[in-house]
């Protein structure tokens, strides 16, 4: 009560700042209101890179002292409007692919839920109204735009390379191919402890997950990863090829682009 007195007697009880505070047990009313009032909350930085699955950005949260549970629970189960609209059937999606990748500044005591929200706010605000127009106009839902990004940030960071991979996946979309995309196979297969496993020849057809998209036709079911800007930029706005296979040229980092089987096969042997 004396508290409260205190500070709205000197003009601060609308001032007082949210976040966590260090106070010392000696301090006196005014002292507590001059730091709640002027003092900077202890704020922790968490972030989370690119490229990473829901379960792997809530064992990050866990590791920096937050729910994790909490928050794949949230993912799960999302019940808060999103800022936009998804393109999917409620009860399909998950918030995998939404969690945007960023250095965060949060107070420790927010909770996994308040987290999972706040990367989506800032997916929101990364994928902008112009981008959201243009994804309309060329009849592209942001749920299979965030999913082609997310195999193109799991095929490859380089930002330079992506409006090819991306071109790759549209042009075997549109000629009825299969995607046969290596990362939704990890993605089936992935485990805690093993998210992104190695795969062997038998994994391509041994893994009977919906994920896999060389025994599935078209989209996965969602997104695989998280993906940055980039990636979203490069899902929207892709090169416009004749490519339909890429492979690593080497240990350089780089990718080779082939336009026919003989292509790809020509710059396999070449480079392994």
């Amino acid at each position: 009560f004396l508290f409260k007195v205190d500070a709205r007697l000197r003009g601060l009880g609308s001032k007082l700042r949210y976040g966590t505070f260090t106070l010392r047990r000696n301090m006196s009313i005014d002292q507590m209101i001059a730091t709640l009032a002027n003092g900077k909350a202890r704020l922790i930085s968490v972030a989370i890179p690119p490229g990473l699955r829901a379960g792997q950005v809530a064992e990050i949260l866990t590791a920096d002292g937050f729910n994790g549970k909490a928050f794949m629970y949230t993912v799960k189960h999302p019940n808060f409007p999103l800022g936009f609209k998804m393109g999917a059937r409620r009860h399909d999606y998950t918030l995998n692919g939404f969690l945007f990748p960023d250095t965060y500044l949060v107070d420790p005591g927010t909770s996994g839920s308040e987290l999972a929200k706040i990367m989506v706010r800032q997916f929101s605000k990364e994928f902008t109204p112009a981008m959201r127009s243009l994804a309309q106009k060329e009849h592209r839902s942001i749920y299979h735009l965030a999913t082609t990004a997310s195999i193109i940030e799991r095929e490859d960071q380089k930002a330079f390379q992506k409006p090819l991979i991306a071109s790759v996946y549209y042009n075997r979309l549109q000629s009825h191919m299969f995607m046969d995309s290596d990362p939704t196979v990890q993605f089936g297969l992935g485990r805690p402890g093993n998210w992104w496993p190695e795969l062997n020849i038998a994994d391509y057809q041994s893994v009977h997950s919906p994920y896999n998209t060389y025994l599935h036709m078209g989209y996965p079911p969602g997104p695989i990863a998280n993906p940055d800007l980039s990636s979203l930029m490069a899902a929207l706005h892709p090169a416009h090829t004749q490519y339909f296979y890429f492979s690593g040229k080497g240990n350089t980092g780089l990718l080779l682009f082939a336009k026919t089987l003989q292509e790809q096969q020509a710059n396999i042997a070449k480079y392994g």
